[in-house]
């Protein structure tokens, strides 16, 4: 078999070994290129058909996850078991912390890009909740608002409210079983 550069110059007739200087070398270097190059460019043509963001890491991804202690706990603990065994190109770092109390402090300053900060949001409607949910969309604009090289996190935001955070990337609104307030039901 041939290299894929010179295995198309000879079927489009031009016979590499024929030729003199630079010009037989050429084919070489650019299939030792292609194949010095194939996973960025594979991962990028992934991307590009995702339309995720080109720009991201490819290596050594962390995932953040915010919520109550023992809620962020326990998934911390579950995700990194899930990620365990697998090889160490698909392996991700899982952190915790609360993001009404110390989120931003322990991980702001680790955010790159790439980065995904999952977040369980508070319900704001309620009054004992309020000041808790206003604490976590601080949170979670802050680092989002973080950037890196044109990039920054990925923030996923779940919870019962039913809107998004205008620099959040997604939210996952819960659906609920509890009756509605009446300024819900006039909306």
């Amino acid at each position: 078999g041939y290299p894929l550069i010179m295995g198309v110059c000879y079927a489009a007739g031009y016979d590499v070994t024929a030729q003199t200087g630079a010009a037989r070398y050429l084919p070489a270097l650019a299939d030792g290129l292609l194949y010095l190059f194939f996973a960025q460019l594979a991962t990028l043509v992934l991307r590009l058909l995702e339309g995720r963001a080109l720009n991201h890491r490819i290596a050594g991804r962390s995932v953040v996850i915010g919520d109550i202690p023992w809620v962020a706990q326990c998934a911390e603990a579950f995700l990194s078991k899930c990620f365990a065994c697998t090889y160490s190109i698909t392996g991700i770092a899982v952190y915790s912390g609360n993001p009404a109390d110390h989120l931003v402090h322990r991980f702001t300053h680790r955010v790159v890009r790439g980065t995904l900060l999952a977040i369980g949001r508070p319900d704001g409607r309620l009054a004992a909740l309020t000041s808790q949910e206003s604490a976590v969309c601080l949170s979670v604009n802050q680092a989002s608002s973080i950037q890196n090289i044109g990039g920054t996190l990925e923030s996923l935001t779940l919870g019962h409210a039913p809107f998004k955070l205008p620099l959040s990337a997604f939210h996952v609104a819960l659906p609920g079983n509890r009756p509605q307030y009446i300024c819900e039901r006039l909306l």
